[in-house]
């Protein structure tokens, strides 16, 4: 059956649209525009939209392996979790826009919960009711790193602390791999050699 894009408009089969990729379905183009609306400072519409996901809801693509696919545990070694470049990673999720409405309504009762359930899978201390905003928002970006951990939204967070927080959590200093020097001043991604020769806008 086609959907209409929530994007662009002409209707499409199958899950993504075949004129601008967008995730198809109202709850999927719900979960995408959800994330979209806080990076652009729209917090009133990002807890619109987040409110139309479902907790359960889920979108997996195969691409590049992370511990956020669909065989990861928190609690499990590594060494049990093994995964290959044909694991399913998570593009989308009920569980992104309940993150999302925690960070743009900031300190509530049901917010302050969520997060304590989150922070509750690796065994961390709860945030207490008497938190401050700062401590209080704090909290959700460090679970948030957590939860999404290679699944491709941590860029887009830290440009988004750093745009609209004046929270600048880029790394910096010495890289962990020591051949590679230190961090530089970037915050997008390095477009490949194959972009910049292959692309006569670039």
């Amino acid at each position: 059956m086609d959907k209409t894009c929530p994007s662009c408009g002409p209707p499409s089969a199958g899950r993504f649209c075949s004129h601008c990729g967008a995730v198809l379905g109202v709850v999927a183009g719900a979960s995408v525009s959800t994330r979209a609306a806080p990076n652009l400072g729209d917090k009133a519409k990002a807890i619109s939209y987040a409110h139309a996901v479902p907790a359960g809801f889920v979108v997996w693509v195969n691409s590049y392996p992370g511990p956020s696919h669909s065989g990861w545990s928190p609690t499990a070694p590594l060494t049990a979790q093994l995964f290959d470049k044909n694991t399913d990673v998570r593009l989308a999720s009920g569980l992104e826009a309940q993150y999302i409405v925690a960070e743009a309504q900031g300190v509530s009762a049901a917010n302050i919960d969520f997060v304590n359930s989150r922070r509750a899978v690796g065994g961390q201390a709860p945030l207490t009711a008497t938190a401050t905003a700062s401590e209080y928002l704090d909290a959700p970006r460090g679970q948030r790193r957590r939860d999404f951990f290679l699944d491709g939204h941590r860029l887009g967070d830290l440009r988004r602390y750093k745009k609209l927080y004046a929270v600048d959590q880029f790394p910096t200093g010495q890289h962990p791999v020591a051949q590679w020097g230190n961090y530089d001043l970037g915050t997008c991604c390095v477009p490949s050699l194959a972009e910049r020769l292959g692309n006569p806008a670039y």
